[in-house]
């Protein structure tokens, strides 16, 4: 890769980062303490999966410590709207830890995986978080802590 090449590509990494976590227009909620975090995952993330999830349609909610909260949604939220939940207790863990989280729950979104209520849903489920798991481990990160015990 000569180093035109290699400028454009770090450009157009900047480019895709910005649309998925600073253009907040998007997203339901995030706290400016998940910002860094989430930046760290999606700079690990080879240039194709970040293609991919600028794709996606889906928004964060990331909200600090509250245990409460009433706000305005400052664009539409359908019925349907994939939303990538990101629990506040995520930021009282190490950054690796939480980060691992955040990638975790990105690589659902990149597998099109959707908790559904159906007959063989912990199958399907189970299959699900170690597709995930998989696929963060391409991505250089370590399955997150087990906070309950996914397979079980």
């Amino acid at each position: 890769m000569d180093e035109t090449e290699f400028t454009d590509e770090v450009s157009e990494r900047e480019r895709l980062i910005e649309n998925l976590i600073l253009d907040r227009s998007t997203h339901l909620w995030v706290a400016d303490d998940f910002v860094p975090r989430i930046r760290n995952v999606l700079d690990r993330l080879p240039l194709a999966n970040l293609k991919q999830l600028d794709e996606k349609d889906f928004k964060f909610l990331a909200s600090e410590g509250f245990k409460g909260r009433a706000f305005r949604l400052s664009h539409n939220c359908s019925v349907g709207d994939l939303v990538v939940f990101l629990s506040p207790e995520l930021l009282a863990l190490p950054p690796e830890s939480s980060e691992a989280v955040i990638a975790h729950e990105l690589a659902h979104v990149l597998l099109d995986h959707e908790e559904i209520w159906l007959p063989n849903a912990h199958d399907e489920a189970e299959r699900d978080e170690r597709e995930a798991d998989d696929l963060i481990r391409s991505w250089g990160f370590e399955p997150p802590p087990l906070l309950f015990d996914r397979y079980d």
